[in-house]
């Protein structure tokens, strides 16, 4: 009995010995300003790697060039493939004056969100919120592939990440690592500083009104003192015909 219980813990002992959890790599891009974080699973592309994974890359079906080129035309910051790109995730960034002018989807209420939702991604979508930050999530579902799309406007930037494969729950855990740092220039103007541009505002009408009387006030004395002149002279010529 013993010697049972002995040879239990030491193959429990060996399997722990051969099981290592999956390690988790945070990949940041301090101009967009994100962090976020992929398993060992899968290889990361970026524009700039492209020639050290020329065999990933011509695993997918590009070469360097045409990839790199596609990366940039489209925006994308990254593309996270597994071994025989059986599960592929992409991450986009863009901006363009609609997304300036929105700054953030999470300071939207609910009206302005959905008339916005709309104009991003048209009709067909659910709002998910990750990590406090607000999404407009869409499933493509074909004969040939799965995907689906979070969309997000965050520092009056558009961020979409895709994920292309049979597992959506691969696209959830990436998800929940994603962090986007929120830029002090882009943020919602708080009350004191609206209050100090309101005070501004006034201050300028203010002189401007007080330099328009001002301009009001000397022509009128200019005027005034014409005025007096033609008189005092017509006057005087009027004595002199007397």
């Amino acid at each position: 009995m013993k010697k049972t219980i002995l040879s239990i813990f030491v193959m429990a002992l060996l399997l722990s010995l051969f099981t290592f959890p999956v390690q988790a790599e945070t990949y940041s891009f301090k101009q967009e300003n994100l962090g976020i974080d992929f398993s060992d699973e899968y290889t990361v592309l970026t524009p700039s790697n492209l020639n050290k994974n020329s065999d990933i890359v011509e695993a997918i079906g590009h070469s360097v060039t045409s990839l790199k080129t596609n990366m940039q035309n489209n925006g994308i910051i990254l593309m996270a493939v597994t071994d025989k790109n059986q599960h592929q995730i992409q991450l986009k960034s863009a901006t363009t004056t609609f997304t300036s002018e929105i700054v953030s989807l999470s300071s939207l209420s609910g009206t302005q969100l959905d008339t916005v939702a709309t104009q991003l991604v048209g009709k067909d979508y659910e709002v998910a919120y990750k990590n406090n930050i607000v999404f407009l999530k869409i499933k493509t579902l074909t004969s040939e592939y799965t995907s689906v799309q979070y969309v997000t406007v965050e520092n009056g930037k558009l961020y979409t990440l895709v994920y292309y494969g049979a597992d959506l729950s691969r696209l959830d855990t990436v998800l929940n690592s994603l962090i986007i740092t929120e830029i002090s220039g882009f943020s919602l103007l708080d009350g004191t500083t609206v209050l100090q541009i309101v005070l501004i505002s006034i201050v300028i009408v203010a002189v401007m009104v007080a330099v328009v009387l001002l301009i009001i006030s000397f022509i009128k004395d200019y005027k005034d003192r014409n005025g007096e002149n033609d008189v005092r002279d017509y006057i005087k010529i009027k004595r002199r015909k007397f």
